[in-house]
């Protein structure tokens, strides 16, 4: 999918992310489809959040096991999100749902 046009919403699965390189391969594609490319670090992303690129700010991002990404994002995830947010984009995290564990009867 594309997101072209503002207000649109896009959706991150978190549990692929595990380093930079996942992530930017994620947004890249989430926004301009296969191989799509948003950007490989911070300030490229938020160039192309400035327009041209695919996505024209405001539109939402739904980031699905944020958990995991933060995780293995550590503090470079809140930077992610801090450029979104300056950027007028919505950050809405879905954290995984918590491990039940089995108990012995």
């Amino acid at each position: 999918m594309t997101l072209s046009a503002p207000g649109r919403f896009l959706q991150l699965q978190g549990s692929w992310i595990k380093d930079r390189q996942d992530f930017y391969l994620a947004i890249g594609e989430a926004i301009n489809g296969p191989r799509g490319y948003f950007g490989g670090d911070l300030d490229t992303m938020e160039d192309c959040l400035s327009g041209g690129f695919g996505a024209q700010p405001p539109f939402t991002i739904v980031w699905d096991d944020a958990d995991v990404s933060r995780e293995h994002l550590g503090c470079y995830f809140d930077k992610l999100v801090e450029v979104f947010i300056d950027n007028k984009v919505d950050v809405h995290h879905v954290n995984a749902a918590p491990k039940v564990r089995a108990t012995a009867t």
